[in-house]
């Protein structure tokens, strides 16, 4: 039996894939197995420290493949601290006052679509440290 490892979907730090089982024989020699030429990656980091040392200062995707996004993070107590629509988007950490929001979980909400047309929809949290 031989097996294929394909990622789907990466959230925080933590893959999530799927394993496809296979009982037919291996590919004949000289036969390359198929490529996906739609890579498709989203992640998001579980905290960031805005601090201005130059690390984890931003909380922003690692992405690939991902044709459109929108994001909205809440605070612990459910006011609005961020909101983006674009694909490449950087949450400081600043209030929407302009403050430095305080230490804290924050939650959000993201919804990106692939180039190949897929669509998903995740919710989790942020953990801000300064």
């Amino acid at each position: 039996m031989h097996f294929l490892k394909h990622p789907l979907l990466l959230i925080g730090w933590l893959a999530l894939s799927c394993t496809l089982f296979a009982s037919h024989p291996p590919l004949p020699k000289g036969m390359a197995a198929p490529v996906d030429q739609n890579p498709q990656k989203l992640k998001l980091p579980m905290g960031f420290s805005p601090n201005g040392d130059g690390v984890n200062d931003l909380f922003r995707a690692e992405i690939e493949g991902v044709q459109a996004l929108h994001i909205t993070i809440f605070a612990p107590n459910g006011d609005l601290m961020y909101e983006a629509r674009q694909v490449h988007f950087a949450w400081d950490g600043q209030s929407p006052e302009g403050g430095p929001a305080p230490e804290g979980i924050y939650t959000y909400a993201v919804w990106a679509r692939f180039e190949s047309g897929q669509e998903i929809q995740q919710n989790g949290s942020v953990t801000l440290v300064r």
